[in-house]
C-alpha cells in the first residue's frame, strides 16, 4: 500500500491511497481544506478498508522487472536514500507506510479522561498529596503563586501519575485558580 499526502493543484490537500490487491489496482483519494495533521491521516487510514471495498479496481501487472544491481551500486543507492531520510520531508512528498507500521497504527486506542485538580501552592515539594472522594486530585505545588509555574508543575505530576507525554495533557479551566480541569489522552496498544 502507498499513502500519499500532497498539495492539490487547486485549493486544499489530497490524501491518496493506492494498493494492488489480487491483481487489481485500486486508488482512493480525499480532499482536505488545510494541511492534514496526524489525527486526520489516521482517520483516513481507518476508513480505507471500507472505501477500498467500494472501488472495483482495474487489472494491473508489473510494469517492469527490477534489474539485478551490483553490490557497489546497491551501496551507493542505500547511501543516497539514507541521506534523503535525514533531510526533513517537505509537504507534498509521498509517504509509504510499511505493513508493520500500518498494523501498529491501527492497534492504538485513545482514552480521553477529564481530571479535576485542587492545588495547594507554597509547599516545600511538588507532589500528589491525595485523591479525594469525588475523584479530585490534591497536589502540593512548590511555586509560590498561581499561574504558569504552578501549571507546569501540575502537568509534570500528571505526566508521572498517568504515564503520558506533555502533549497529551490539556488545561481546560482554572489557569490562575486553585481548582483546575485537565483533559488527558491515554494511548494504549492492543
Amino acid at each position: 500500500m502507498k499513502l500519499t499526502v500532497r498539495k492539490a493543484e487547486g485549493p486544499g490537500w489530497l490524501l491518496i491511497a493506492e494498493i494492488v490487491e489480487e491483481g487489481k489496482y485500486k486508488m482512493v483519494q480525499e480532499r482536505c481544506a488545510k494541511e492534514p495533521q496526524y489525527e486526520l491521516i489516521m482517520q483516513f487510514i481507518h476508513r480505507l478498508p471500507r472505501l477500498l471495498d467500494q472501488v472495483a479496481g482495474v487489472e494491473a501487472e508489473e510494469a517492469y522487472k527490477p534489474a539485478v544491481l551490483s553490490a557497489k551500486r546497491a551501496a551507493r543507492l542505500a547511501s543516497r536514500e539514507m541521506e534523503r531520510s535525514r533531510i526533513r520531508q517537505a509537504p507534498g512528498k509521498s509517504v509509504i507506510l510499511k505493513a508493520a507500521e500500518w498494523e501498529d497504527a491501527s492497534r492504538i486506542i485513545r482514552e480521553v479522561i477529564e481530571v479535576t485538580v485542587w492545588i495547594k501552592p507554597g509547599k516545600k515539594r511538588t507532589m500528589l498529596r491525595d485523591i479525594s472522594s469525588n475523584e479530585t486530585l490534591v497536589i502540593d505545588v512548590a511555586a509560590g503563586h498561581l499561574g504558569k509555574q504552578a501549571n507546569e508543575a501540575v502537568m509534570n505530576v500528571l505526566k508521572k501519575h498517568y504515564g503520558v507525554y506533555e502533549r497529551d495533557i490539556e488545561l481546560l479551566d482554572g489557569y490562575n485558580g486553585q481548582q483546575k480541569r485537565f483533559r488527558i489522552t491515554k494511548r494504549k496498544r492492543l
